[in-house]
């Protein structure tokens, strides 16, 4: 909830700029590019109780930094004084810091505890892939509903807001830890790590440069490099996506059902409008085992599905060309957007376990680090195309460079089966 909270109470604060929503974002992806692959070799190298048990602990000790320095910007007001950008840098750098932990506990669970998971109870792994995702689609559905209502029912208390939040995660914590631990002890076969007694690497800039070249020459390079291209796009519903629609004057009530959108008085319509996004991507969840039925091999999933994805935003494009900015690309956008959805997370979850599957045991952690490095770096490209597009009447020019990201992505899927698979 804390990620998705920051960049709402930012808009809170600051109402009349977003300036720092997007400095808080840039920083975030900019620092975890540059901590992921060391991330990676911790994660290879160290014990996996351990893993989470410092990740977590971090983690929160962040968020605990980020609500204090956020309540006292809270209530200096706006004037950017010095202690001002004190207090600003302090909630960046630890929502940065608290990030990078994050994608260590995420990088963990879905690239090397549940395979062993799934060895040990002779469970498929599409079968414990679907169930996490579909977990972690629930989540994206209550956690801005619950912050929405916690929106509402704080009232003009923006530190209210904050600290409700910060606590929210607290309580989180030590349940969260529990439910490793008993994993953890739950299945022997996590105790055993490949890499524990082997020597970490260093880390610096040659460790850093090896990480990359390591990463081009595995066999699952193009898929995941493709994967990550998916990345950079403004088709989200999200962020530039959204400041365009709202630029083009679509209702409010329309955006809070579409998308994650919301004034102080639709705050729970927020809530709401992130949750229908992610009852699609539900829906992909569930037809995702069908295709692996019917198209016989994950692989083959990952290249269909990337297809579809591509197809469906195409009528976006041709709209923004065709009618320009009229009513009806906006809702041809709006519906495209949802649907694709579906096909996003089907190839998400074939990808994932591709790279399960494909990457050694003892660089699950290392390679995995790379393929979330090289998608940050997609997501920072996508946002400094939009700051050289930043007219509304430009947007055009985001769709064409969205839609030739995905079939860039669509092509690597393809040429990469061709050359590894088929």
């Amino acid at each position: 909830m804390w990620q998705f909270a920051i960049p709402l109470l930012f808009m809170e604060i600051f109402v009349d700029t977003l300036l720092p929503s997007a400095l808080f974002s840039l920083v975030v992806y900019v620092v975890g590019v540059a901590t992921v692959p060391a991330v990676g070799a911790w994660i290879d190298h160290t014990n996996r109780l351990h893993v989470m048990r410092v990740s977590i602990l971090i983690e929160n000790g962040c968020i605990i930094a980020s609500t204090i320095a956020l309540g006292s910007i809270l209530t200096r007001g706006v004037q950017w004084t010095l202690p001002m950008v004190a207090l600003f840098a302090v909630t960046v750098v630890a929502g940065a810091v608290g990030q990078a932990y994050t994608d260590a506990q995420t990088l963990s669970i879905q690239q090397d505890w549940v395979v062993v998971v799934a060895r040990e109870t002779n469970v498929p792994l599409g079968d414990w892939n679907t169930t996490l995702r579909q977990i972690d689609l629930i989540c994206k559905l209550a956690s801005p509903v619950a912050f929405g209502l916690i929106m509402d029912f704080a009232g003009d208390a923006p530190m209210t807001r904050a600290a409700v939040v910060g606590v929210w995660n607290l309580l989180a914590a030590p349940l969260e830890y529990c439910m490793r631990v008993d994993t953890y002890h739950f299945i022997p076969a996590l105790h055993d790590q490949p890499n524990q007694l082997k020597k970490k690497p260093a880390v610096n800039l040659t460790q850093y440069v090896a990480s990359w070249t390591e990463y081009a020459r595995h066999p699952t390079f193009l898929a995941s490099f493709s994967f990550c291209a998916l990345y950079m796009t403004v088709l989200t519903g999200t962020g530039l996506n959204l400041a365009y629609l709202q630029w083009r004057g679509v209702p409010q009530a329309v955006l809070g059902t579409v998308f994650a959108f919301g004034k102080r008085h639709h705050h729970v319509s927020a809530g709401l409008s992130t949750g229908l996004g992610a009852l699609f991507g539900l829906f992909g969840t569930v037809v995702f085992p069908t295709l692996v039925r019917v198209l016989g091999t994950i692989e083959r999933v990952s290249v269909w599905t990337v297809w579809l994805f591509w197809l469906t935003l195409v009528p976006i494009w041709v709209a923004c060309v065709w009618f320009g900015e009229a009513t009806a690309s906006d809702y041809i956008m709006m519906v495209a957007i949802l649907i694709s959805r579906l096909w996003l997370w089907s190839c998400d979850l074939a990808q994932t376990q591709i790279m399960q599957e494909w990457v050694e045991a003892d660089r699950r952690g290392s390679i995995n680090a790379m393929q979330n490095a090289t998608s940050k770096l997609f997501y920072i490209a996508m946002l400094l195309v939009g700051v050289f597009c930043s007219d509304p009447r430009e947007f055009v020019t985001l769709v064409t460079v969205s839609i030739g990201a995905v079939l860039s992505a669509a092509v690597g899927f393809t040429v990469w089966y061709a050359r590894y698979v088929k």
